[in-house]
């Protein structure tokens, strides 16, 4: 069985270092950001997860990674009814508020808006497992989701993702590709920012896994576009960081391939 890599990156507009929305809104994450992406994984197969924000620069985003695809980045508070604005504020995202009867109206919602992508994110993994259960019979035309951290614990306790299984996994119409795919007690959202998740021993998973998702914001690749990536040194940190688990990532023979390319190992939560 060969070994994998999904690549993937979310699109969404600047924010400041307090993680509100910049107002007025603004992109040169995304405008500059795919420039710097580029840079270092070139012409690779990579997952797009765009918010509706941003979907005016897919067709560029396009042009420049040849075999790109892309997914809905799906935010509760960037979709109708109630749809509301969210710059200069935080996104509104928490799942598990939302009645079963205005989810499925702003999953419709965003299925109109994203009319032939096929993959979804919930936004910052904001997704607990009633709802993702619910959603694998109710996938609205989607056939993949990465909206899962194993290892996830929110502050509140809202949303528990320490039972996901590690592997990619069906539930449902559903395949659900988690954000990070180890195995054992080390297992974590891996992302090359600073701080976010596990980034130490990312070599070592690289030489076992069978698959590991990577994740990362395109305006983190930008200073000053992101609350993780402030400084030009925050980013290029940042960008050395995912240049060298690329690297190495061929070295041992991983194989990128899109969300949509993965298959579910194992069957249910």
């Amino acid at each position: 069985m060969s070994r994998t890599l999904a690549i993937t990156v979310t699109v969404e507009p600047d924010s400041g270092k307090n993680g509100l929305l910049a107002n007025p809104p603004s992109f040169e994450g995304v405008k500059n950001g795919m420039h710097v992406l580029y840079n270092c994984i070139g012409n690779e197969k990579v997952t797009f997860f765009v918010s509706r924000y941003c979907y005016d620069y897919v067709k560029e985003i396009e042009r420049i990674f040849e075999k790109a695809e892309f997914g809905a980045l799906f935010y509760p508070g960037d979709f109708q009814p109630e749809m509301e604005m969210p710059f200069g504020s935080f996104y509104k995202q928490s799942v598990p508020m939302v009645s079963r009867e205005i989810l499925t109206k702003k999953l419709t919602a965003c299925r109109e808006f994203f009319k032939k992508e096929k993959a979804i994110r919930f936004g910052s993994a904001w997704i607990d497992v009633m709802s993702l259960a619910w959603f694998g019979d109710n996938p609205f035309g989607f056939t993949h989701s990465s909206s899962t951290c194993p290892s996830l614990l929110s502050a509140d306790e809202k949303f528990d993702h320490r039972c996901i299984k590690w592997t990619p996994f069906s539930t449902g119409k559903i395949i659900e590709v988690p954000l990070s795919i180890f195995g054992g007690d080390r297992n974590a959202w891996v992302s090359p920012t600073r701080g976010f998740g596990l980034t130490d021993n990312v070599f070592e998973i690289m030489r076992k896994a069978d698959h590991i998702t990577l994740d990362l914001s395109m305006r983190d690749l930008v200073p000053a576009c992101s609350p993780f990536t402030q400084t030009a040194d925050d980013s290029k940190e940042m960008q050395d960081r995912f240049d060298a688990w690329m690297y190495f990532s061929r070295r041992v023979g991983m194989t990128p391939v899109r969300i949509t390319e993965v298959a579910a190992l194992t069957v249910g939560i």
